[in-house]
């Protein structure tokens, strides 16, 4: 809860988007509880997992999310940062 209060204390909810929320890496059952409380909140949550870590399917049984699956599963965690600057702009946005 205290996660809630830190990180939507300023966020509008009465645009015609809802807020974003994108979390990359590993994640710990109490990180997946925090995402489905964003999600039950109204967020937006993406979820980025390039080494297929077990740990959400695990916790959210709710059916509430969904899986998608796309390129070669990783074993190795490369830096967000460095993953981005690898990647290819479709769109930039400032």
């Amino acid at each position: 809860m205290i996660w809630c209060n830190l990180y939507t204390e300023g966020l509008d909810f009465n645009q015609d988007t809802p807020p974003k929320c994108l979390f990359y890496g590993p994640i710990k059952r109490h990180e997946v509880y925090f995402l489905m409380i964003l999600e039950s909140i109204g967020m937006d949550v993406i979820y980025f997992n390039p080494t297929h870590d077990q740990t959400f399917k695990t916790v959210e049984t709710t059916g509430h999310s969904q899986s998608i699956i796309w390129g070669e599963l990783s074993t190795t965690l490369m830096p967000f940062n460095e993953r981005v600057a690898n990647g290819v702009v479709v769109e930039k946005v400032t």
